[in-house]
């Protein structure tokens, strides 16, 4: 009897990676950038052709073995901030040198294609090192030879993004592999605020 893969919900997914972008931005941005003034959505993407030419549509579900864009949106929201009596008020300024931390589900496996090409790069997603990864093995003869990580040890990606202008946003995305054991399933985007 055919045993149906178990069925990932993106939300849950969403919420997952928002937690970890949090957590490894926050000694990081939330040093420099109030927790009300930056704003991250994630969504996936998958290619379909509308009208004859190629687009990418937010997607909800995806297959065992699915490509998809995995896409991190960075917003600038200083334009909307509370003075100290409470009240709403206008605060417009850039954000400066935003880390972007993209981390890559276990139900997902990095296909080694991101843009912008992210500056750093982790396998456990706590400790980064520059892009692209590369590791030191030991050979029979007892020797070390230093060989790239292989795109599916990717745990998270990492950017320093340009500044970010009130009212802006920044896009950071992965190409990445549904596995081959998981059905996935979204309601949309997940906005976090660190």
């Amino acid at each position: 009897m055919f045993k149906q893969p178990p069925i990932l919900k993106f939300q849950d997914l969403f919420r997952h990676a928002a937690r970890l972008i949090l957590v490894l931005l926050s000694p990081v941005v939330c040093a420099q950038t109030p927790a009300s003034e930056l704003a991250v959505k994630l969504h996936l993407e998958r290619s379909a052709i509308v009208d004859g030419k190629e687009k990418m549509l937010v997607t909800e579900r995806a297959a065992p073995g699915e490509v998809l864009q995995y896409v991190a949106i960075y917003s600038n929201q200083t334009h909307l901030t509370a003075n100290k009596d409470g009240k709403i008020g206008v605060n417009e300024r850039a954000l400066k040198s935003v880390t972007a931390t993209l981390p890559i589900p276990e139900q997902m496996v990095y296909l080694g294609k991101a843009n912008p090409t992210p500056q750093l790069g982790s396998s456990d997603g706590k400790v980064f090192g520059n892009y692209p990864l590369t590791k030191t093995i030991k050979q029979a003869d007892g020797s070390s030879k230093t060989v790239p990580v292989e795109w599916s040890e990717y745990r998270a990606l990492r950017w320093t993004l340009a500044d970010i202008a009130p009212k802006v946003s920044s896009t950071v995305s992965a190409a990445v592999q549904v596995n081959q054991k998981t059905n996935v399933q979204t309601n949309n985007t997940v906005v976090s605020k660190p």
